[in-house]
């Protein structure tokens, strides 16, 4: 899942993997891992001071919201 808009500085994007570890294929049990990555996007022009500012806060936040994603370990179990 990922969202982005042409005035974004940095594109979040929230993914899922397999976690081999906790999947049972004979139980037809997958275990799933959410993770959050961000990238940063829209660099390398000439910004005003306020918009670097603005990029600035947008990366930072963004930056924050991937780590707390990251750090909660979010996971699920789906069964098929």
């Amino acid at each position: 899942m990922s969202e982005q808009t042409d005035a974004s500085y940095i594109r979040i994007e929230i993914w899922q993997e397999i976690d081999y570890e906790k999947t049972c294929w004979e139980e037809r049990k997958v275990a799933m891992n959410i993770k959050a990555t961000g990238c940063i996007c829209q660099m390398g022009k000439r910004e005003t001071p306020e918009e670097l500012m603005n990029a600035i806060e947008e990366i930072a936040w963004g930056t924050r919201f991937a780590e707390a994603i990251n750090k909660m370990h979010l996971s699920y179990t789906e069964t098929f």
